[in-house]
């Protein structure tokens, strides 16, 4: 199947209303409205082994149409991909600056024990949850969704500037709690979801009648540095 869903943002959005037991348990974090077309710039590369990526400037609401559909030119999970933010230079973590999203590579949950097991819930279910919510996202699945015996496989990126590895952690681990406690989707947390300066692949289909789903929301983002500090992930270099 194929599934691309947009939306606009409501010109008078509500604050998010998520229920009593989220997390943080202490105090909500600040929320700021996202604004979809705000220029920032990007960096893109050719394929994997690419180290000289190249700038370009784009906007929230055009970069998540151009994943919400899978590049029909190319079938092999290997080809162009994004990182996060700008890179000045090759494609090291100290040459990029900031970052305009977090990656939430889904890939996996986890069982009762904590520990990863195979496919993780639905995009489908996790799109609902956030929306909801009214929190800022966007969704698709990746070349390995629903592949043979993997189970659910995607990408979700959630629209916030971070300044530090520390913002990103944060952020990530928010929204990973969030889906785990309240709305019951057990995704486990991938090391690569919380490395500063990666690259991912646009999104691609090993042929044309592969699954596909994608989904957008524009609400609320959460405030990095707020949770940066909430989950103590401020080091002694302050990274």
């Amino acid at each position: 199947y194929q599934d691309n869903q947009q939306q606009s943002p409501d010109p008078r959005p509500a604050r998010p209303t998520i229920r009593p037991v989220a997390v943080p348990p202490l105090a909500p974090p600040e929320f700021e409205l996202t604004d979809p077309d705000r220029p920032f710039s990007l960096a893109f590369d050719r394929h994997v082994k690419d180290s000289h990526p190249q700038l370009a400037t784009t906007t929230y609401a055009k970069f998540f149409e151009m994943l919400s559909v899978p590049d029909p030119r190319l079938q092999t999970k290997d080809g162009p991909g994004y990182m996060c933010g700008p890179c000045f230079g090759l494609r090291r973590k100290v040459n990029v600056p900031h970052y305009e999203f977090a990656v939430i590579d889904g890939d996996s949950s986890v069982d009762a024990q904590g520990q990863p097991t195979g496919g993780a819930p639905s995009p489908l279910a996790v799109h609902a949850a956030l929306k909801e919510w009214n929190l800022s996202h966007h969704i698709c699945t990746t070349f390995s969704h629903l592949d043979r015996d993997k189970g659910c496989r995607w990408r979700l990126l959630i629209p916030v500037t971070m300044e530090t590895p520390a913002q990103l952690r944060g952020v990530v681990t928010y929204i990973i709690e969030l889906l785990r406690l309240n709305a019951g989707l057990p995704v486990y947390l991938t090391p690569e979801s919380t490395v500063w300066g990666g690259r991912w692949h646009l999104p691609r289909t090993s042929h044309a009648e592969a699954p596909f789903y994608a989904a957008t929301h524009f609400g609320y983002s959460v405030d990095p540095v707020y949770l940066s500090r909430y989950y103590h992930q401020v080091g002694p270099d302050g990274m």
